[in-house]
C-alpha cells in the first residue's frame, strides 16, 4: 500500500469536499496530526492514514455530533445512549444515522436487515483480480490515491464500493469491480446505477463477515425475496483507516429482483 505518498492540505480538502480551515480546525482539536509539517514553510502534508482519520471525523459530524461530543468520544467519555435518545426526540428522519452510530459506538452482535434503494451517481470504475481480502484493501487504497492525485471530489453515501462477481463471493482469487463515487462527471466517469436490495452492517474483523451474508440470505429465504445480481460491500472504515479491527465497519448489500 502506498502509505508514504504525501499530499498538501488543499489537495486533501478538495478530495474530501471540506475546507482547509476545517482540516486545521480538526488539528487544533487534536483529532488529527499531519504526517509531515515543513519546519521552514509550515506547510502540512497528509498520507492515506490521515485521510482515513479525517473521513471518520466527517462521518461523525454528518451524523450530528458536535466537536465537543467527538472530543468526548476520543477521550472515551461520550454517552452514546443519551445522544441517541436525544436524536429520537428531535427527528424521526435520522433513523439511518442512529443505526450507524449504534454500530460504531456500541457493542452489537446482531444483524439488522433493511431494504436499500439508492440513486444513480457518477463513478470511477476499475476491474481487478484480488488474491485475497488484504489485496482488495491494497488495490482500493491505490485507486483512492490515484483519484486524489487527479483532483476528483468524492460524493454521496457511497464513497467507495466493491462489487464481487457473484451473489455470495469467494474470498480467494476474487474478481472485483472497484467504484469511487465522485461529484462531477468527466471523460473517465460512468454512471453507477441505482441499487435495489437488502443490506446490513458488519462491525468487526473482516474474517467474520460471512455471518453478515448468512443473515441476509436467511432473511431473503424467510421473506421469499429473490436475490439477483452481485454482492457489494461499502467500506465505511476499512483496515487501512483503523488500528483496531473491532472498529471496522462494512455495509454488505445483496441486490434483489425487481418486482414489476
Amino acid at each position: 500500500m502506498a502509505k508514504n505518498d504525501l499530499f498538501k492540505i488543499a489537495e486533501v480538502a478538495k478530495f474530501l469536499g471540506v475546507s482547509t480551515t476545517t482540516l486545521r480546525y480538526y488539528e487544533q482539536y487534536g483529532f488529527i496530526k499531519p504526517a509531515k509539517v515543513d519546519e521552514m514553510t509550515g506547510y502540512r502534508y497528509y498520507n492515506i492514514n490521515n485521510i482515513g482519520e479525517i473521513t471518520h471525523i466527517i462521518d461523525m459530524r454528518r451524523s450530528g455530533l458536535s466537536m465537543r461530543q467527538i472530543k468526548s468520544f476520543f477521550e472515551s467519555k461520550f454517552d452514546i445512549h443519551a445522544y441517541i435518545n436525544d436524536l429520537k426526540k428531535k427527528r424521526a428522519t435520522i433513523d439511518k444515522q442512529i443505526k450507524i452510530n449504534e454500530l460504531r459506538f456500541l457493542d452489537n452482535d446482531t444483524y439488522s436487515i433493511n431494504y436499500i434503494n439508492t440513486r444513480p451517481t457518477f463513478c470511477l470504475k476499475r476491474e481487478a483480480i484480488a488474491k485475497g481480502i488484504e489485496d482488495i484493501e491494497e488495490q482500493l487504497s491505490s485507486f483512492l490515491l490515484e483519484s486524489l492525485k487527479k483532483g476528483y471530489v468524492l460524493d454521496g453515501y457511497f464513497m467507495t464500493l466493491i462489487e464481487f462477481d457473484s451473489i455470495i463471493p469467494k474470498f480467494k482469487n476474487i474478481k472485483i469491480k472497484m467504484y469511487i463515487m465522485v461529484k462531477q462527471q468527466t471523460d473517465d466517469c460512468e454512471i453507477f446505477p441505482a441499487i435495489n436490495g437488502i443490506h446490513t452492517y458488519h462491525r468487526g474483523n473482516y474474517e467474520s463477515i460471512g455471518n453478515a451474508y448468512k443473515a441476509l440470505c436467511s432473511y431473503a429465504q424467510k421473506h421469499h425475496i429473490n436475490l439477483k445480481g452481485n454482492a457489494m460491500e461499502n467500506y465505511f472504515r476499512s483496515c487501512f483507516a483503523v488500528s483496531d479491527e473491532g472498529n471496522m465497519l462494512t455495509e454488505v448489500i445483496l441486490p434483489i429482483e425487481n418486482i414489476k
